[in-house]
């Protein structure tokens, strides 16, 4: 192991020990995967257009974000062309 480094089990205790503070419900992998929780965020979306509408604006700015990046690694790639030719 490298030092300072933790091993993989105690990361995933570490996210398992998260509380969401929902019953039962912690931000490990596994949790946040699961039915349970997914049936949880669709009845909150359900229950709170406010809710639903952060998200939405949350993924339309990520989509933003993805989209210039893209547009800059085109252009970072038709440099590296012109400097290789």
């Amino acid at each position: 192991m490298i030092s300072g480094t933790l091993p993989y089990d105690h990361i995933h205790q570490a996210f398992r020990l998260c509380s969401t503070g929902e019953d039962g419900l912690n931000l490990s992998y596994e949790c946040l995967t699961s039915e349970r929780a997914r049936t949880a965020l669709k009845e909150r979306i359900a229950a709170s257009p406010e809710f639903a509408k952060n998200l939405q604006q949350l993924e339309t700015k990520r989509q933003k974000i993805m989209r210039r990046w893209m547009m800059m690694m085109r252009q970072m790639g038709l440099y590296m062309m012109r400097l290789t030719h």
